[in-house]
């Protein structure tokens, strides 16, 4: 048996969650730290490229959250909503979770923080 993991579909999985979050293709590209050439490259013939340890690290976060998203609300309204309202918490001091993860797309920094941010709060 072996680990590999399958870095097409990881990718078309996180591109399918923040297609879902309403996310454009090129906050898509930064979030997952592609150059818009080559995200636009994939989405054209659908040939997955090579993935950076970073990039197969942001796609985890990526799923991570979807997934405490879908622990803490039981409809999909909320599941794929909540990245875009805004949250008055200390840490999100009234800006949306994806507006966070956004403003430092080339940091993965924020992603991380974010997703620590919403897998606390499934744990209510």
């Amino acid at each position: 048996m072996t680990n590999e993991i399958d870095t097409s579909t990881a990718l078309k999985l996180g591109i399918n969650i923040l297609n879902k979050w309403k996310c454009t293709n090129t906050q898509i590209a930064d979030i997952l730290g592609f150059c818009d050439n080559t995200f636009q490259n994939f989405y054209g013939d659908a040939k997955c490229p090579t993935l950076t340890t970073e990039q197969l690290e942001r796609l985890s976060y990526i799923v991570n959250i979807h997934a405490a998203l879908n622990t803490r609300f039981s409809n999909s309204e909320n599941v794929y909503g909540f990245m875009s309202m805004e949250n008055q918490n200390e840490f999100f001091n009234g800006r949306t979770p994806l507006s966070v993860i956004y403003e430092e797309s080339s940091s993965i920094h924020s992603l991380r923080a974010v997703c620590r941010r919403i897998e606390g709060m499934s744990d209510r």
